[in-house]
């Protein structure tokens, strides 16, 4: 089965904020768009988590940290997405070297968010 529209236009977002020649501030724009299509159309929330959560490790301390809001927000609104996050980020973790600071950073924000 094909992406069809709205999973291409979640592909290219991803790969766009991937881009290393990317401002911080349109990261952060993109992370937003990206955070908002699984609030409101969480169909590709695997897709969607992925993007998102791949961010925590940018090089750039204000993209993470815009991660970790989004995610809180994320969380808040739909309570149901708090186990989704949380494997996202243990698959990240396992599976990269990121920094300890951007774990310590995210997990109070996904586990005690209310």
């Amino acid at each position: 089965m094909g992406w069809g529209r709205y999973g291409d236009f979640v592909k290219h977002l991803d790969s766009m904020s991937r881009d290393t020649r990317c401002l911080a501030h349109i990261k952060k724009s993109l992370v937003s768009t990206l955070a908002a299509l699984l609030t409101a159309r969480p169909e590709r929330e695997q897709e969607l988590l992925s993007a998102i959560i791949n961010k925590l490790g940018d090089p750039d301390k204000k993209v993470s940290s815009k991660v970790v809001y989004l995610l809180t927000e994320t969380i808040r609104k739909h309570p149901g997405m708090r186990m989704p996050c949380c494997k996202e980020v243990e698959r990240l973790v396992r599976i990269t070297l990121i920094e300890l600071s951007i774990v310590f950073l995210i997990l109070p924000a996904l586990l005690f968010c209310s």
